[in-house]
């Protein structure tokens, strides 16, 4: 069982950070959804960044638990 710490900045980072993520990969599936035509290169680019946000923010999350 985890002990109860207080929520702190790098934790409110962290959420933030994996919520751009998650936002970033979605951003074409909206675009497409306004009736935008995305090109076939930009969406692999949105995919590469949004994963790495949600693992950066992750690890953000988890290097401080650690501490």
């Amino acid at each position: 069982m985890m002990s109860k710490q207080p929520v702190s900045r790098i934790d409110g980072i962290a959420f933030f950070i994996i919520v751009l993520g998650i936002l970033t990969i979605l951003t074409p599936w909206f675009a497409t959804q306004s009736g935008m035509d995305v090109s076939i290169f930009v969406t692999p680019m949105f995919l590469i960044i949004g994963i790495l946000n949600i693992v950066a923010g992750l690890a953000l999350f988890l290097v401080k638990s650690k501490t």
